[in-house]
């Protein structure tokens, strides 16, 4: 079985580092949407916050029965998402923080939708604090980071 190892991605335009850890890789990358069958799927993205910038993913939450997922949407039940992200918070002193948004995209090279930019231009009002978001695609993923920029990178494929 294959091991993910952790990937650093480096955003320039901010000047931070995004880490994702072996756990979110895994569960990313078992929701991409390979056969014409397959619906959207997301969830939320848990993990610290290193020093005003940097971000360590060490959770993505899955989808589940109470979203709603089409094959080119998706729609998170908050309940759900947000025990989990409590109960890590409370689990963890404190210290584990909501960091952002991933979901699916049917395409080999995700391209956030208007729908998409909406959504992160409220859940960024929201938050005091850098938020980023990934779309995962068939090929590599998209992810945007606190400047707003969007940047692809690979995820190693295990199969």
């Amino acid at each position: 079985m294959y091991q993910f190892q952790d990937l650093a991605i480096h955003l320039p335009e901010h000047r931070c580092w995004v880490l994702l850890t072996p756990t979110v890789q895994t569960v990313l990358h078992q929701y991409r949407q390979l056969e014409p069958s397959d619906h959207e799927a997301g969830g939320i993205l848990l993990g610290y916050r290193r020093g005003d910038i940097d971000l360590e993913l060490t959770l993505a939450t899955e989808p589940t029965p109470k979203d709603k997922r089409g094959m080119f949407s998706f729609f998170r039940s908050t309940w759900h998402h947000q025990d989990v992200a409590r109960q890590q918070w409370m689990k963890s002193g404190g210290t584990v923080d909501y960091l952002g948004d991933w979901h699916t995209h049917p395409e080999n090279h995700p391209t956030p939708s208007s729908t998409d930019r909406r959504e992160w231009s409220r859940l960024r009002s929201s938050s005091p604090r850098p938020l980023i978001f990934i779309i995962v695609g068939k090929a590599d993923m998209y992810l945007e980071g606190p400047d707003r920029k969007g940047y692809r990178f690979l995820l190693a494929n295990p199969t």
